[in-house]
């Protein structure tokens, strides 16, 4: 029974980690490069009122606008590049305890422990918090799940 539970972290870490991998090396990259391709601030130099002036103000006004939306979609994208790096150490945390169960270390129990309390305690909190079928239906699997690997780790 156990190895079932330690094959259950180390196949929950692959699930994770590679889509997490693969959104946080997006997200990442496409964050930082919108920081290094944004344009620089250039000063207001003008000799007078004149026509190309306004189309230069006009010009410099939109950019800023655009400068704007940019410094919005790169917030965003950071946003979702640290959600992923933290699903991402999630997954490792996950695996290497599954790998430390298959060698009985004691750490890995107590974190396995940890893990599936937290897990419990949340998928409980779901099912009654929404006190309908499909609640029950959508978090009674991660409680199934996370009561068995309890009472797995604690029967030995």
């Amino acid at each position: 029974m156990l190895r079932q539970v330690a094959g259950g972290f180390q196949l929950t870490g692959l699930i994770l980690g590679i889509p997490s991998l693969l959104a946080a090396l997006f997200f990442g990259g496409y964050a930082l490069f919108l920081k290094f391709t944004a344009p620089p601030d250039t000063p207001a130099a003008h000799a007078g009122p004149s026509l190309v002036n306004y189309l230069v103000d006009a010009a410099r006004l939109a950019g800023k606008a655009f400068g704007f939306l940019g410094a919005v979609a790169q917030a965003v994208f950071t946003f979702f590049a640290c959600i992923a790096l933290l699903v991402l150490l999630f997954a490792v945390l996950c695996f290497f305890t599954g790998r430390g169960l298959h060698a009985n270390a004691p750490w890995a129990r107590i974190t396995a422990m940890l893990i599936s309390g937290v897990t419990l305690f949340i998928a409980a909190i779901g099912i009654l918090s929404t006190r309908r079928v499909p609640g029950l239906l959508l978090f009674g699997p991660f409680a199934t799940a996370a009561g068995y690997t309890l009472w797995t780790l604690l029967r030995r």
